[in-house]
C-alpha cells in the first residue's frame, strides 16, 4: 500500500502555475486588505500587525491607505512599478509553496499520521466491532433458515461501513478507505497490492489510468485547499475576516478530500477488477477454468516478490 499512497502524493509537488495564478494573488490581496484597514506601515514593525481587528471592515481607511501607497509607487516611476510586480509574483509563489507544504502535512494527517494515532485506531476498531456484532443476529437467522429483515441488515451494514469497510487499521476514515482496497483485493484475489500495483498500472487501459489520475488530482487539490485554509487562519490572527475564510475553506477541503479518497479507492479497485486477468496473462499464470481465484493471486504474488 506504500506505493499506492506514494502515488497519491505525487500531484502535490507539481502544477505550481495553477496554484500561483489565482490563489496566491488572492491571498496577497487579503494580506494587503488587512494591512490597509490597520493602516500598517513598514516602520510600525510587528506592533502594527494585530491592529486590524478593531477596524477590520473599515473600507474608508483602506481606500485612503491604498491610495497613498499607490500614489507613492506611481511617483517612484516605471522601474519601481516593475520591481513591485516582480515582488508580488515572488510573494505569490512563496505563498503557493507554503500552501503546498502545509497541504502535504494535512494530507498525511487525513491519512492517519496523527498524534495518538494508535489510541484513535483502537477506538475506531472498537466502534467497528460493536457495529459488526449487531449483524450477528441476522446471520444467525440465515443459518437457521429463517427470513431475516433485509432492510434491517442494510441499515446495520451501512452503519458499520460508515466507520470503515474493513476492521480499522488507520486513525482516520480516509486512511482506512484507502487501506480497505489492499484488504479487499487480498481477500478477493489473493494479491498483494503493493507488489502487483506497478504491473497493473502498466497493463491498465488509458481510460482506467485517466480516471485514476483525475481521482488522485482531486484528492491532491483538496489537500492544497486545506493548506490555503491554514494560511488564511494564520492571517486571521491579525484580521478576523480571514479566520472565517480559513475555517470555511478548511471545512470544504475536508469534505472534498473525503469524496476524493472514496473516488480514488474506487478507481484503484476498478483497475484491479478490470485488469487482473491481463496481469495474469502477462506473467503467464493461467487461472483455473478462467476464474481468478485467491490461489491464482497468491501464485502471482510469489512470482512478483521474487522470493522477497
Amino acid at each position: 500500500m506504500i506505493g499506492l499512497l506514494g502515488e497519491v502524493g505525487k500531484g502535490l509537488a507539481g502544477r505550481l502555475s495553477a496554484a500561483v495564478a489565482l490563489p496566491g494573488l488572492l491571498f496577497l490581496g487579503a494580506v494587503y486588505l488587512a494591512a490597509g484597514v490597520a493602516g500598517w506601515h513598514p516602520g510600525d514593525g510587528l506592533s502594527g500587525v494585530f491592529g486590524a481587528h478593531g477596524s477590520a471592515l473599515d473600507l474608508g481607511a483602506f481606500v485612503a491607505w491604498s491610495g497613498a501607497h499607490l500614489k507613492s509607487l506611481q511617483d517612484a516611476g516605471t522601474a519601481a512599478i516593475a520591481v513591485t510586480a516582480v515582488a508580488v509574483f515572488l510573494l505569490a509563489l512563496a505563498a503557493a509553496l507554503a500552501a503546498q507544504l502545509v497541504g502535504w502535512a494535512i494530507q498525511r494527517m487525513w491519512l492517519g499520521s496523527l498524534p495518538f494515532a494508535g489510541a484513535l485506531t483502537r477506538r475506531r476498531a472498537d466502534r467497528w466491532r460493536a457495529a459488526d456484532e449487531r449483524l450477528d443476529e441476522p446471520a444467525r437467522q440465515i443459518r437457521a433458515g429463517e427470513q431475516p429483515d433485509e432492510a434491517r441488515i442494510a441499515e446495520l451494514s451501512a452503519r458499520r461501513n460508515e466507520i470503515a469497510l474493513h476492521p480499522p487499521r488507520a486513525a482516520t476514515w480516509m486512511g482506512d478507505r484507502l487501506l480497505a482496497v489492499e484488504s479487499r483485493v487480498h481477500v478477493t484475489y489473493g494479491l498483494d497490492l503493493a507488489s502487483a500495483w506497478p504491473r497493473l498500472w502498466l497493463v491498465a487501459s488509458d481510460a482506467a489510468r485517466a480516471e485514476f489520475g483525475l481521482a488522485r488530482d482531486a484528492f491532491d487539490r483538496a489537500a492544497r485547499l486545506g493548506g490555503w485554509g491554514i494560511l488564511y487562519g494564520l492571517l486571521g490572527l491579525a484580521w478576523y475576516p480571514a479566520l472565517l475564510i480559513g475555517v470555511a475553506t478548511e471545512l470544504v477541503a475536508w469534505r472534498t478530500a473525503r469524496l476524493g479518497a472514496d473516488r480514488l479507492a474506487e478507481a484503484t479497485e476498478a483497475i484491479v477488477d478490470l485488469h487482473v486477468h491481463d496481469l495474469a496473462e502477462q506473467v503467464h499464470v493461467s487461472p483455473p477454468a478462467g476464474v481468478f481465484d485467491p490461489e491464482t493471486g497468491r501464485t502471482i504474488t510469489r512470482l512478483l516478490r521474487k522470493g522477497a
